[in-house]
């Protein structure tokens, strides 16, 4: 005679599956001005430039308070840490950069005289 005595979780047949694990919350943050979805929690942000397409490690990373950031950032260390959460704004800029500096203004640049009203 056969038993009917149920099987157990560990027997073939009928067992109940264990659910995949949770899948790591992604937010929306923004680099240059483009959202990209990012794993929630720490990251370095040599890891944050890898994921966002950025080649190479001469580039400098720059935290904005909203994309209309009046400060222009807070410049980020490459080896630093950062809590990645919905919603930050970064800007990438190469860290080679020669433009941008107004007073720098070379010899064989002619200087317009100003206009007077």
């Amino acid at each position: 005679m056969q038993s009917n005595t149920p099987t157990s979780p560990t027997s073939s047949g009928s067992e109940k599956h264990n659910p995949p694990p949770p899948k790591p919350r992604t937010v929306p943050v923004f680099i240059n001005r483009r959202k990209i979805e990012l794993q929630a929690g720490p990251m370095t942000i040599t890891s944050l430039l890898a994921r966002a397409g950025f080649e190479g490690t001469e580039w400098d990373v720059l935290l904005l308070k909203g994309e209309g950031d009046p400060t222009g950032g807070t410049l980020l260390m490459s080896d630093a840490t950062i809590e990645i959460r919905a919603g930050l704004h970064f800007r990438v800029l190469p860290g080679n950069r020669t433009f941008g500096d107004a007073g720098a203004a070379r010899e064989d640049t002619p200087v317009r005289p100003e206009r007077r009203a």
